[in-house]
């Protein structure tokens, strides 16, 4: 199996990161104060432990999102795509299943709900941020989007196996 082409994409905006200081600062305020000055932490505070076993959540929370990543790969039999962190398997799209493919701009919010893996209806889109991506019209009808960074050289690779079949 040749690779044609790869690309590892994360969720890493600003504003993630700021959120993810945020919530981790505050609940780790919340145990300085109550845990180890022993004021207690709020109007209605929630037992010692309750409070260690939140920031516990709330960190594996944040390592796990921060750690997911979208993969995805051009090989001889097709597209592989995966989350890493949210899927045990990568979804295999064949090239012999693809109509057309396009490098387009899109907007996730508006056309998704966001970024992420996304369906509606016959529509799935893989995305983790920014706005460009690769448009498959598959052969029974249905439409994946891959969001990119490298919209060029995704669908140079897929073509390139497409012509091939």
């Amino acid at each position: 199996m040749k690779l044609h082409f790869s690309e590892k994409q994360s969720f890493r905006n600003v504003w993630i990161l700021v959120g993810f200081i945020l919530i981790n600062g505050l609940t780790v305020y919340g145990l300085y104060q109550q845990v180890l000055l022993g004021k207690p932490w709020g109007n209605n505070p929630m037992s010692n432990s309750g409070l260690i076993i939140t920031e516990v959540l709330v960190f594996a929370f944040s390592l796990w999102y921060w750690n997911i990543k979208l993969v995805v790969k051009v090989l001889d039999e097709g597209i592989y795509i995966k989350f890493l962190m949210m899927q045990f398997k990568y979804k295999l799209i064949e090239f012999n299943q693809i109509d057309t493919c396009k490098a387009i701009e899109y907007n996730a919010i508006k056309e998704f709900g966001g970024w992420g893996i996304k369906g509606i209806k016959h529509k799935k889109a893989y995305t983790t941020s920014g706005k460009f991506g690769v448009q498959l019209k598959l052969k029974n009808g249905n439409t994946v989007l891959i969001g990119t960074k490298k919209p060029d050289g995704l669908t140079l690779a897929i073509d390139k196996n497409l012509n091939n079949i």
